[in-house]
This record gives structure tokens, C-alpha cells and sequence, in this order.
């Protein structure tokens, strides 16, 4: 079989991959986003838009690695992160939306979650991982603080983002979205979330929905420095 033959057999083999994960979660080739667009997914799913943010661009990759899908819990009055979820720099979304819908103030916590996330990284000795010959283990410790997590936070246009609540919560949500992964993994997992933090009667949440499209406001050097493929 030659070389050309298998090149062509591997990329219709890694294209037919990508349609079915297209098809299975709706999802569609990214693009630049606006105000309206954003908006308008939002009111069709029946979200509120009123507390929707994007991230500033020279921010953006450091998000979409790190914590993208993720949704990211906040002590409201400390500005403390809980890891709720999170093992080895990874979410696991099993019951967390039990833990998000039954969570009481963070003061009357007995145990409190973690407020750190940490992922390791190993360097094998052989290209095999199974032969455990491990060279070395990189670890990482991420903190998260809501204020300075804000800051880099901007309105669907562009501005400053001004968090504002009607009373202060109990805990406050940020629930990350992006119209390209479509509507219907990703759509089920954020009401799933959603819903816990609406429906839980020991706490209140307050939700922030972040979108992580392009956004038309960052102009046309950076959308197209900045590249996602799926």
C-alpha cells in the first residue's frame, strides 16, 4: 500500500471523525460572534443575557487550555475558588450539579473544598507510557480569585465588565459557553449546572454566563491571531 494511498485513507478517516463529533454535539466551524448572535442563543435557550461576559483576547488562550467547559464556582464574600470537580487539572462533571444544588454558605461548611487545582504532567523515559518508566513529574498548583478572575472579564461589546447583583449571593457561578460547540452536549450540561444553582434553597447563586467565541470586539488582528479548530 503506498504512502500516498494512506495519507489520503487517514484524512478521510480523521475527517469522518471530526463530522460525527460535529453531528453527536451540534457543534459547527468557529466564527466571530457579536453582541447580537450571543444574545440571541442565549434567549432562545432561555438564559438570562443580563450577566453574560467574554474574555479580553491576550487572555484567551490561557482559559480556553486550562479551564474551557468548565464551570467555576466562587465564594462570593472571600472571592475564594472551590474545586468542585476538579482532579489533576481536569473537571469530571459526575454529580457536580448534586454538589452545586445542595452546597450551603461557605461560612457554616464544615469541610470546605479545595481553593486550588493541581495538574501533573509526566516525562516518560521510553515513547511507551505503560512501561511506568516515569523520568520526572511536573506539577502545578493554579489559584483562582474572583476579583482578579474578573478583571479580564469584558462585556459582549467590549467594555469593562461591572459584576452587579441585586443582593449580595450566597456563591457566584461562572458557566463558560461558545456558540461553535453548538446545542446539544453542551447545551444539556449547562442546564443541567444551571438548574442546580436555581433550584438550590440552602445557598444563593449567582450565574455568569461566559462566552468563548471570537468576539467581533477584538477586532480583525486579533480574531485572526487567534485560532480554534475542532
Amino acid at each position: 500500500m503506498n504512502r500516498a494511498f494512506i495519507f489520503i485513507l487517514l484524512n478521510i478517516l480523521l475527517s469522518s471523525c471530526t463530522l460525527i463529533s460535529k453531528i453527536v454535539h451540534g457543534s459547527k466551524s468557529p466564527k466571530v460572534e457579536n453582541q447580537e448572535t450571543v444574545t440571541n442563543w442565549l434567549k432562545k435557550h432561555h438564559f438570562s443575557y443580563l450577566n453574560t461576559a467574554t474574555v479580553t483576547p491576550d487572555k484567551f488562550y490561557n482559559y480556553i487550555l486550562s479551564l474551557f467547559k468548565t464551570p467555576l464556582l466562587f465564594d462570593y464574600s472571600t472571592g475564594n475558588f472551590l474545586a468542585v470537580g476538579m482532579g489533576n487539572g481536569k473537571y469530571c462533571p459526575q454529580d457536580v450539579d448534586k454538589v452545586i444544588n445542595n452546597i450551603s454558605p461557605y461560612q457554616t461548611l464544615f469541610t470546605k473544598p479545595a481553593n486550588y487545582f493541581i495538574s501533573k504532567s509526566y516525562q516518560y523515559s521510553s515513547v511507551h507510557e505503560n512501561n511506568n518508566d516515569v523520568k520526572s513529574i511536573k506539577v502545578d498548583t493554579s489559584y483562582l480569585h474572583l476579583p482578579a478572575f474578573i478583571e479580564i472579564f469584558r462585556t459582549l461589546n467590549g467594555k469593562p465588565y461591572k459584576f452587579t447583583t441585586e443582593d449580595k449571593p450566597d456563591y457566584v457561578l461562572v458557566l463558560p459557553f461558545a456558540l461553535f460547540l453548538g446545542s446539544k452536549v453542551q447545551l444539556s450540561d449547562i442546564k443541567k449546572i444551571y438548574r442546580a444553582a436555581t433550584n438550590n434553597k440552602n445557598a444563593k447563586i449567582h450565574t455568569i454566563f461566559l462566552n468563548l467565541d471570537k468576539q467581533e470586539w477584538w477586532g480583525e488582528e486579533w480574531n485572526k491571531k487567534i485560532q480554534i479548530s475542532i
